[in-house]
C-alpha cells in the first residue's frame, strides 16, 4: 500500500508541474474598445424567435493609419489699438519647429530604429505600404533632429552614474561611414561604444568614440570616485593605479580562458570550472535569498574566500610550459588576482562584469540590420538615443511615452533642470504627482 501510495504521490507531482509549466490564457486590459460586429443566419429570419445570441471575442490590430492634422491658427487685429500688432495663437505643442511631421510620428520612427532595430530604409518601406512616400533622408533628418535634442541629457547622466561610486565597463565595436577613409579604401572606419553602466541604480550610457585607446574611459571617468569593474583589456589596467578608482575584474572573463582550454587540458580545467562553479553557486543563492549587500559579503567571506584560496594553489602549482591554453588562462587569472578577488571584500558590487555585457545586445542587434552609422556624429547621437532608450527599459518606462513627452519639455527647461527629464526622474516625477493628485 504504501509503494501505491507512493506511485500516486509522485503522479500527482508531475500533474501539478506540468499545471504550472502551462501558459496562461490571453488577455487584454477591459477598456479596449470594442466593435460589435452581428452576425445572422442564412435565410428567411422574418418567422423565427429570436432567442439570444452566442459571443466570441478576439483581440485585432490594425497597424497605424496615416491622419494630417490641420491647424488653423487664427489671427486677430484690435482696432482700437493699432499699435499692438497682430495676435496669433502660439504653435501647438506637437509641431517640431518647420519639421513636417508631428512628434508622434518623429518618436515612432526613433522607437522602430533603435528598440525595434529596423533601418530607415525599412521603416520607409514600411510607410509606403500605407501610400505615404517619406525619403530615408527625410527619415535621417528626423532621427538627426531627435538625437541633437536629446544630446544634452548626456551630462546630467553622467554625473548622476558618477554618484552611483559603481561603474561597469564594457566596449563593442560599431562600423562608421568615414567619407576619408571610405574613398581612400572602400572600408568604414571601425569605431566603438564604451559603455557605462551603473548596475545599482539601473543607469547606463553608450559613449561613442573613434577609437579602442585609453583616451575615451580616461575622459569620461575623470572625476570618478568609487569601483570601476571591467575585463582583462589593457586600456583599463592603468585604473587601478588611481587615488580615487579601485578596480574589479570580472570571473565570467577568467572562466572562459578554461572553457577554452578544457579541449586540451580536461584534467586540470574540470578542476578549476568545478570551483568557480561553486563561487557563482553561492552567488545564486544569494540572489534568491535577496540578500542585503551586508549579508552578501559575510557570506562571500566566510564561504567564497575558501574556494579562492583553494582555486589559487592549485594553479600555483599546476604550471605548464608556455605556449599552451592552459598556460594563458592561468596567467590571465593569476595576473589578475588581487582585482578578481575584491569583490569579496564588498557586498555591492558583483562577481562579473556580465550585466554590462548584456546591456550592450542592443547595440549587437541593431548593427546587425542597419549595418553601420552613417557619421561618426550619427554615432554619438545613436549611442545617446540607446542610452535613454535602455535606462526606459530597465525602469519599465514606456519609451514612446517618455519621448513624446520630453520633446514637447526639453526646449523650455533650463539646463540646470535637465536631469529631471532622464527616464527614471520623470518616472519618480509622474508617480509623485499622480499621488498628490489622489
Amino acid at each position: 500500500m504504501v509503494a501505491k501510495n507512493k506511485k500516486k504521490s509522485k503522479a500527482g507531482d508531475s500533474q501539478k508541474k506540468r499545471r504550472v509549466k502551462r501558459k496562461g490564457r490571453l488577455r487584454w486590459p477591459e477598456d479596449l474598445p470594442v466593435d460589435v460586429i452581428v452576425l445572422d443566419p442564412e435565410g428567411d429570419l422574418s418567422n423565427l424567435v429570436k432567442l439570444g445570441y452566442s459571443v466570441r471575442r478576439v483581440l485585432s490590430y490594425v497597424p497605424g493609419h496615416f491622419r494630417v492634422k490641420e491647424y488653423r491658427r487664427n489671427r486677430y487685429k484690435d482696432p482700437a489699438d493699432p499699435d499692438r500688432g497682430n495676435l496669433i495663437a502660439p504653435p501647438p505643442d506637437d509641431v517640431m519647429g518647420k519639421c513636417r511631421a508631428d512628434v508622434n510620428l518623429l518618436v515612432y520612427v526613433a522607437v522602430r530604429k533603435y528598440i525595434h532595430h529596423m533601418p530607415l530604409h525599412r521603416i520607409a518601406l514600411e510607410f509606403s505600404y500605407a501610400g505615404v512616400t517619406i525619403p530615408k533622408s527625410t527619415l535621417t533628418d528626423w532621427i538627426k533632429w531627435i538625437g541633437d535634442l536629446l544630446f544634452p541629457l548626456k551630462k546630467p547622466l553622467r554625473e548622476e552614474i558618477h554618484k552611483s561610486g559603481y561603474i561597469q565597463a564594457d566596449e563593442t565595436r560599431i562600423h562608421v561611414k568615414d567619407q576619408a577613409k571610405s574613398k581612400a579604401s572602400g572600408k568604414h572606419h571601425l569605431g566603438y561604444y564604451w559603455v557605462y553602466s551603473d548596475p545599482v541604480n539601473k543607469l547606463l550610457i553608450f559613449d561613442y568614440q573613434e577609437g579602442r585607446s585609453r583616451a575615451g574611459p580616461s575622459a569620461f571617468l575623470e572625476g570618478f570616485k568609487g569601483v570601476l569593474q571591467t575585463d582583462g583589456y589593457a586600456a583599463y589596467v592603468g585604473f587601478d593605479h588611481t587615488e580615487d578608482i579601485t578596480q574589479h575584474c570580472c570571473w565570467s572573463h577568467a572562466r572562459r580562458y578554461f572553457y577554452d582550454a578544457k579541449k586540451r587540458h580536461a584534467v586540470y580545467c574540470d578542476i578549476v570550472l568545478r570551483l568557480i562553479g561553486d563561487l557563482y553557486k553561492i552567488e545564486q543563492e544569494l540572489r534568491d535569498e535577496d540578500a542585503s549587500d551586508d549579508e552578501r559579503l559575510r557570506q562571500r567571506q566566510r564561504k567564497s574566500v575558501p574556494i579562492l584560496n583553494r582555486l589559487k594553489r592549485f594553479l600555483e602549482t599546476h604550471q605548464t610550459e608556455e605556449g599552451t591554453l592552459w598556460h594563458t588562462a592561468v596567467c590571465y587569472t593569476m595576473n589578475r588576482w588581487d582585482q578578481l578577488m575584491r569583490f569579496t571584500e564588498n557586498g555591492t558590487v558583483e562577481i562579473d562584469n556580465n550585466l554590462v555585457e548584456n546591456r550592450i545586445r542592443p547595440i549587437a542587434l541593431g548593427r546587425k540590420n542597419y549595418l553601420f552609422a552613417g557619421s561618426h556624429a550619427a554615432a554619438k547621437r545613436g549611442g545617446m538615443i540607446y542610452s535613454l532608450f535602455s535606462i526606459c527599459i530597465l525602469h519599465e518606462v514606456n519609451p514612446t511615452e517618455w519621448l513624446v513627452d520630453v520633446l514637447k519639455r526639453i526646449g523650455k527647461i533650463p539646463d540646470s533642470e535637465l536631469h529631471r527629464l532622464l527616464p527614471h526622474n520623470w518616472k519618480a516625477e509622474r508617480e509623485a504627482t499622480l499621488a498628490e493628485a489622489a
